[in-house]
């Protein structure tokens, strides 16, 4: 079967980009019975799913649930031993990374910093990766405005902090104005109030037609601001799912070995944690909530 997909790709590649009935199947990435192996260790085993554009999906799971590799098999960093990666009906890993990153765009969790260079060069350098000359200084001065980064634009990108540096690694994935957008925790070592304005820009890229995967930890901002959630646990799925779903009580104890209990009052998102049967001094509960998007 995946021969014939094969065939069909390659067939589809001949035609033309303009083609209507094309561009529509090009919003859809998906990805059929990936299994990922590294360093002797099956990391995941068998996912199947898609992303589509205006979709806003937060990645879950506890630490080597296998959403980092994931989200790198999903831009063809790394080959599946089994599977595929697909956008419409062409192969990811067969297409020039000129064209890939027209279509998906990824932010890891620790980016890399350039050295000597300065966040507007940066900037340029990723926005010439997909767009025309002419407009590489207009795609600029939008991922900036997009991130709050307009002040940071002449500094060095070593002089950055952490959380400047993650600012800035997201600009320059906007820059390149992908179709879909991958990141992998980029809430971490911001502050509350980047926190909040970067949920309030994956949740504007969605409606303008952009499909993001975001991997977090932080259950609460999943379920406060995605449109559903994918669990990851032991290299499969457990549940993929809106954040409502009644399903999520018995999967999300399953996963992280704790009786986890979201739910939503007056649009608000909370994660109640109940520990009276753990051993230590633990209060009886916990709940956290999140801020409303509008």
């Amino acid at each position: 079967m995946l021969g014939e997909q094969r065939l069909k790709q390659k067939m589809g590649a001949e035609k033309s980009a303009k083609d209507p009935s094309r561009q529509q199947k090009e919003q859809v990435l998906h990805f059929e019975q990936l299994h990922v192996q590294l360093r002797g260790r099956r990391v995941l085993n068998g996912v199947d799913g898609q992303l589509c554009s205006k979709q806003l999906v937060a990645l879950i799971g506890r630490n080597g649930a296998g959403k980092s590799t994931l989200l790198r098999t999903l831009i063809a960093f790394y080959t599946p031993t089994l599977g595929s990666v697909w956008v419409g009906e062409r192969l990811l890993a067969s297409l020039p990374a000129v064209q890939r990153a027209r279509f998906v765009a990824y932010v890891p969790q620790e980016p890399p910093r350039p050295l000597a260079m300065r966040v507007v060069d940066s900037l340029n350098a990723a926005a010439r990766k997909t767009a025309p000359a002419n407009e590489v200084s207009a795609r600029v001065a939008q991922a900036a405005g997009q991130t709050g980064i307009l002040p940071l634009l002449d500094r060095a990108c070593t002089s950055l902090s952490g959380g400047e540096w993650r600012l800035v690694s997201i600009a320059r994935a906007l820059a390149q104005a992908p179709r879909f957008l991958l990141l992998d925790e980029p809430t971490a070592g911001l502050d509350p109030m980047n926190r909040y304005e970067f949920w309030r820009l994956a949740r504007r890229l969605a409606g303008n037609g952009c499909g993001l995967l975001i991997a977090t930890h932080d259950l609460e901002e999943g379920f406060s601001f995605a449109n559903s959630l994918w669990l990851l646990h032991e290299g499969r799925f457990l549940l993929m799912a809106p954040s409502t779903s009644p399903d999520w009580p018995n999967a999300l104890q399953r996963a992280f070995s704790l009786p986890l209990s979201p739910f939503h009052v007056d649009g608000w998102a909370s994660i109640h944690v109940d520990l009276r049967s753990r051993a230590d001094k633990a209060p009886a509960s916990r709940a956290f909530l999140q801020m409303p998007i509008p």
